[in-house]
């Protein structure tokens, strides 16, 4: 977690300093360049550092598009540069959208993220001795929840089988990085938008 936060402090300054709208949505935008140039600083030092060999950035305010940028390479065997065309897996990223479905939801009045997990999910168990486990603790990767493997898709038969598995802590000590928590929240919003998550 704290390697974590000091890998993100950077990048969420710098979004920070480039994304704030100025007072009046009139003025003249600001001058970014020196923030894109620490911005690709940045990436560039995190990726030799991690041995990243391509990164997609695209920031944006609430209006528009802001800025796409690769850095790096698409193929590690061609050398190919990556370019804002490639397609690349999403991976992990799908939690945002998750995150900022529910929370809309959340601004629209229908779903608490502090109420517990059963309130959306009749069906959800899971053997515990603690406080019942919230969509917030969900989100926030402080669910205490048992790792899972990474490489097993996403399935309503694993969110299911958590009734099997034991939480040994209380919800909201330590972070713990959790796919099945989120495979949870995915099927909260299908249940709250009645819509499939796709």
């Amino acid at each position: 977690m704290k390697r974590a936060a000091r890998t993100l402090a950077p990048i969420l300054i710098a979004l920070w300093s480039v994304s704030a709208a100025p007072p009046d949505r009139a003025a003249a935008p600001p001058d970014r360049a020196a923030a894109w140039k620490r911005l690709d600083a940045f990436v560039l030092s995190e990726m030799r550092g991690q041995r990243i060999p391509g990164v997609s950035l695209a920031l944006t305010d609430r209006t528009r598009l802001l800025r796409v940028k690769t850095y790096g390479v698409a193929n590690l065997d061609s050398r190919a540069p990556l370019r804002p065309d490639h397609l690349l897996e999403i991976g992990s990223i799908s939690k945002s959208f998750t995150s900022i479905a529910l929370l809309q939801l959340r601004d629209e009045g229908r779903f608490d993220p502090k109420a517990p997990v059963t309130t959306y999910l009749p069906w959800f168990s899971i053997e515990s001795s603690f406080e019942p486990l919230t969509p917030h603790d969900l989100l926030s990767h402080t669910a205490a929840l048992p790792r899972d493997r990474d490489d097993i898709v996403s399935s309503l038969y694993q969110a299911v089988a958590l009734k099997e598995r034991v939480v040994g802590e209380a919800p909201g000590q330590h972070f713990r990085y959790s796919n099945i928590g989120y495979q949870v929240l995915s099927y909260m919003l299908e249940e709250l938008s009645g819509k499939p998550y796709a």
